[in-house]
C-alpha cells in the first residue's frame, strides 16, 4: 500500500484567484516571549487546495454546503485519475478535449459514483502564472465526463474555465470540486482510493482540505 499527499503546501507567495487574497503569515504571541501562534492574514475558502459543492456556482439556496456533505462520502472512495500528455495539451492549446479524455481513460475501469482526478502536469504554484497559463477544459470535455457520473471531479489545474464556459454544466449535478492537486503524475490511479477532509466550517460552500490517495 502507498499514501500519497496530494494537497499542495500553503505560504506566503502561494497562487490566488484575486489581488485581495494575498496570504501572509502573522508570528505573534500572547504575552511576551510565550503563547506563540500566527495569523493568517486574506486566507479564504480558496486558499490552497480546497473542496467545494455547486452551491459555489449555484448559490446557497437549497444547495447543499459542505456541512451537508457526511464524512463517509468523502473518506476511501474510489477514485481513478486520467493522466494527459502535455504535448496534447499544447496541441490543443492547453485545453482538455473529449479526445484527449478518451485516450486517457481507455485502459480504466470507471464505476458511477467514483472520484475522478485530472493530471496535466501543472504544479507550479508559485509561478506567476500558475493560474492565467493554466490547463483548462472544453465545454464537450465537461460535458462527456460529467455522463461518467462522478461522486466528485479534481484536478491540477486551477482554471477549468477560460474561454468555453463549463461551470453552468458541472453545476447542473451535485458533484463535488477539489483543485488544484499535487503530485498527480506520481500515481498510477487505476485502483485508488481518495480521503478529502475540509475544515470543518459552517455556513461555507468552500473550504480549504486535505487530500489523501491510497493505491
Amino acid at each position: 500500500m502507498k499514501i500519497y499527499d496530494i494537497t499542495g503546501s500553503i505560504k506566503e507567495g502561494i497562487w490566488a484567484y484575486t489581488d485581495q487574497c494575498n496570504f501572509t503569515i502573522e508570528h505573534t504571541s500572547s504575552s511576551p516571549n510565550s503563547g506563540y501562534f500566527e495569523i493568517f492574514h486574506d486566507m479564504n475558502s480558496q486558499t490552497g487546495t480546497y473542496l467545494e459543492t455547486t452551491a459555489h456556482v449555484n448559490g446557497y439556496n437549497g444547495h447543499r454546503l459542505l456541512s451537508d456533505v457526511p464524512v463517509e462520502d468523502i473518506v476511501n472512495i474510489p477514485c481513478r485519475i486520467l493522466h494527459f500528455e502535455k504535448s496534447d495539451l499544447l496541441a490543443n492549446n492547453n485545453k482538455i478535449s473529449v479526445e484527449m479524455l478518451q485516450k486517457a481513460t481507455s485502459d480504466l475501469d470507471i464505476p458511477e459514483g467514483c472520484a475522478i482526478l485530472l493530471d496535466t502536469g501543472w504544479y507550479s504554484w508559485y509561478d506567476d502564472n500558475f493560474l492565467s497559463a493554466a490547463p483548462c477544459l472544453s465545454r464537450a470535455a465537461m460535458e462527456w465526463i460529467l455522463k461518467l457520473k462522478p461522486s466528485l471531479l479534481g484536478s491540477d489545474t486551477p482554471a477549468w474555465q477560460k474561454d468555453e464556459k463549463v461551470f453552468d454544466l458541472f453545476g447542473k449535478t451535485d458533484t463535488l470540486l477539489l483543485a488544484p492537486l499535487v503530485d498527480l503524475n506520481k500515481i498510477c490511479g487505476k485502483d485508488a482510493l481518495l480521503t478529502v477532509l475540509p475544515i470543518k466550517m459552517e455556513q461555507t460552500c468552500c473550504a480549504p482540505a486535505r487530500a489523501i490517495v491510497i493505491e
